[in-house]
């Protein structure tokens, strides 16, 4: 119900986890919302692991053998050349963070899924990859990182090994005293 209510309200969304955590999994069900499924997601991939079920979907993937090759990066600003509903992305694993949450950060609401083994260990995964791009991080680039996320959902094994969100938190700015992104539980 709190993940329900966040894509409604057009959240921006990291789902983290660790290696078979159910994270792809869980983005292709929540592709199948209605605010996905009534709008004109752009859904990028690197590289290609499923089919949108998305009536209007936009999907594409990148291509690194092609010439000259097609990056997740070129693919998020070609993205932005288009009316898209929300911008998601299939996993964020390197510079490509960095165009990302500029979408994300001037209204463009989206999901993406990224290996992490907890909340703030997520943000500041994305903060590394925003960094691979060339860019200085102060503390104006993490702040901004703070406004373009709006929750972190954790996926996870049980003891039983069934794979489960084990958190949701919700993101609330940087915070440069403390050196940290503010994060509170909602799950």
């Amino acid at each position: 119900a709190i993940l329900r209510r966040l894509i409604a309200d057009r959240a921006t969304i990291l789902l983290a986890g660790e290696v078979d955590s159910g994270k792809t999994t869980l983005l292709r069900a929540c592709l199948e919302e209605p605010a996905f499924t009534g709008g004109l997601p752009a859904v990028l991939q690197d590289p290609f692991e499923f089919t949108p079920s998305c009536p209007n979907a936009w999907s594409l993937s990148a291509d690194p053998w092609a010439d000259p090759p097609v990056t997740l990066e070129m693919l998020v600003a070609g993205a932005l050349r288009v009316p898209i509903s929300h911008l998601v992305i299939g996993e964020v694993r390197r510079a490509e963070a960095r165009a990302m949450i500029i979408a994300w950060a001037t209204g463009h609401p989206g999901i993406c899924t990224l290996h992490a083994a907890n909340p703030a260990d997520a943000l500041d995964r994305v903060a590394q990859m925003v960094g691979l791009a060339g860019v200085t991080m102060d503390t104006v680039q993490l702040r901004w990182i703070g406004k373009a996320i709006g929750a972190v959902v954790q996926m996870g094994r049980g003891p039983d090994g069934q794979r489960r969100v084990t958190a949701i938190a919700a993101v609330d700015g940087y915070d440069p005293q403390a050196g940290a992104f503010r994060l509170h539980p909602l799950a």
